[in-house]
C-alpha cells in the first residue's frame, strides 16, 4: 500500500506531436498519366517544409521559410504516374527528428481498363532511363 487513493485516473499529457497531414480524397485507380495530390499539413509548433515523393523521385517541395504562418502548409500538385502500382508519399517536417508521412497507393491501368505491369524502375517516367 502506497498510502494513496486507489482507482485514480491516469492522464497523458502530450507536450509535443509530429505534424498532421490531411490529404483530400484521391482516386486509387486511374487511367491518367498523372494525378493531383492536394491537402494541408498543420503543426502546433512549426512546419519547416513539406515534400512529396513518387516512388524514389521527389515530385514536390515547399519550404515555409519566409512564410508568415509556418504552422500550416497547403499543397496541391500534379504527380506523374507510371503504369501499374505507384507509391506516393507526403512528408511534413518540423525538424530533422520530427517528420510525419502519409503513403498513397495508386494503380494506373491501361486506357481500356486493362491491368498494366509495374515497371521495375521508375526512371523512364522522369526522363532518366539509364540504369
Amino acid at each position: 500500500d502506497l498510502g494513496g487513493e486507489r482507482g485514480g485516473e491516469l492522464q497523458r499529457v502530450l507536450t509535443h506531436r509530429a505534424p498532421g497531414i490531411e490529404i483530400e480524397s484521391v482516386a486509387r485507380v486511374t487511367q491518367s498519366d498523372s494525378i493531383r495530390i492536394q491537402g494541408r499539413a498543420t503543426d502546433d509548433q512549426i512546419i519547416r517544409d513539406l515534400y512529396i515523393f513518387a516512388g524514389v523521385r521527389k515530385a514536390y517541395y515547399e519550404s515555409t521559410r519566409g512564410s508568415e504562418n509556418r504552422g500550416s502548409v497547403e499543397f496541391s500538385t500534379d504527380v506523374p504516374l507510371h503504369p501499374g502500382m505507384n507509391y506516393i508519399t507526403v512528408f511534413a517536417r518540423e525538424n530533422d527528428e520530427v517528420v510525419s508521412r502519409e503513403l498513397i497507393v495508386i494503380r494506373r491501368d491501361g486506357q481500356n481498363g486493362e491491368l498494366l505491369e509495374t515497371p521495375r524502375f521508375d526512371d523512364d517516367l522522369w526522363g532518366a532511363s539509364q540504369h
